[in-house]
Protein backbone atom coordinates (compact mmCIF):
# COMPACT_ATOMS: atom_id res chain seq x y z
CA UNK A 1 0.00 0.00 0.00
CA UNK A 2 1.51 3.79 -1.06
CA UNK A 3 0.28 7.31 0.30
CA UNK A 4 2.15 9.71 -1.10
CA UNK A 5 4.97 9.73 0.92
CA UNK A 6 4.78 6.21 2.61
CA UNK A 7 5.09 2.49 2.27
CA UNK A 8 3.31 -0.36 3.82
CA UNK A 9 3.49 -3.83 2.64
CA UNK A 10 2.38 -7.56 4.33
CA UNK A 11 3.21 -10.72 3.06
CA UNK A 12 1.04 -13.90 3.68
CA UNK A 13 2.22 -16.67 5.35
CA UNK A 14 0.26 -19.49 6.26
CA UNK A 15 1.92 -20.04 9.78
CA UNK A 16 2.32 -16.71 10.54
CA UNK A 17 0.18 -14.13 8.55
CA UNK A 18 2.07 -11.39 10.91
CA UNK A 19 5.24 -12.58 10.77
CA UNK A 20 6.10 -10.55 7.61
CA UNK A 21 5.61 -6.93 7.39
CA UNK A 22 7.70 -3.78 6.55
CA UNK A 23 6.93 0.25 6.75
CA UNK A 24 8.71 3.30 5.87
CA UNK A 25 8.85 5.66 3.26
CA UNK A 26 9.47 5.31 -0.94
CA UNK A 27 10.90 7.49 -3.80
CA UNK A 28 9.72 6.48 -7.33
CA UNK A 29 11.43 7.85 -10.25
CA UNK A 30 10.94 6.56 -13.80
CA UNK A 31 10.92 2.83 -13.22
CA UNK A 32 12.56 2.63 -10.00
CA UNK A 33 11.23 2.14 -6.85
CA UNK A 34 13.57 3.23 -3.58
CA UNK A 35 11.82 1.79 -0.78
CA UNK A 36 13.77 2.88 3.01
CA UNK A 37 11.82 0.74 5.49
CA UNK A 38 11.54 2.14 9.01
CA UNK A 39 10.51 -1.00 11.18
CA UNK A 40 8.78 -4.21 10.01
CA UNK A 41 8.09 -7.62 11.96
CA UNK A 42 10.94 -9.26 14.07
CA UNK A 43 12.38 -10.89 10.78
CA UNK A 44 11.99 -7.70 8.79
CA UNK A 45 13.42 -6.20 11.57
CA UNK A 46 16.92 -8.48 11.62
CA UNK A 47 17.00 -7.48 7.99
CA UNK A 48 16.20 -3.58 8.61
CA UNK A 49 19.11 -3.72 10.79
CA UNK A 50 21.64 -4.92 7.99
CA UNK A 51 19.47 -3.32 5.24
CA UNK A 52 17.41 -0.52 4.94
CA UNK A 53 17.07 0.32 1.51
CA UNK A 54 15.52 -1.76 -0.88
CA UNK A 55 15.73 -1.23 -4.68
CA UNK A 56 13.30 -2.32 -7.21
CA UNK A 57 12.31 -2.53 -10.96
CA UNK A 58 8.58 -1.20 -11.43
CA UNK A 59 6.41 -1.88 -14.64
CA UNK A 60 2.62 -0.07 -14.00
CA UNK A 61 -0.10 -0.58 -16.79
CA UNK A 62 -4.12 -0.20 -16.22
CA UNK A 63 -3.74 -3.33 -15.19
CA UNK A 64 -1.07 -4.50 -13.68
CA UNK A 65 2.15 -4.06 -11.56
CA UNK A 66 5.50 -5.58 -11.48
CA UNK A 67 8.06 -5.29 -8.55
CA UNK A 68 11.04 -6.63 -9.53
CA UNK A 69 14.20 -6.94 -6.99
CA UNK A 70 17.35 -6.04 -7.84
CA UNK A 71 21.03 -6.61 -6.09
CA UNK A 72 23.76 -4.91 -5.04
CA UNK A 73 25.12 -6.20 -7.86
CA UNK A 74 21.62 -5.34 -10.51
CA UNK A 75 21.15 -8.35 -10.94
CA UNK A 76 17.01 -9.00 -11.11
CA UNK A 77 16.39 -11.81 -7.85
CA UNK A 78 12.73 -11.49 -7.32
CA UNK A 79 9.67 -10.50 -8.93
CA UNK A 80 6.24 -9.72 -7.67
CA UNK A 81 3.60 -9.60 -9.86
CA UNK A 82 -0.16 -8.77 -10.09
CA UNK A 83 -2.33 -8.20 -12.57
CA UNK A 84 -6.55 -7.51 -13.00
CA UNK A 85 -7.78 -8.94 -15.74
Amino acid sequence: MYTSSEVMWSKSVPKDFTEWFGYGSYDLNDNTLSEVLDYGSKIMSEIIQEKKEFIYEIHLTENSFIQIEIDDDGNRIYILKTTNE
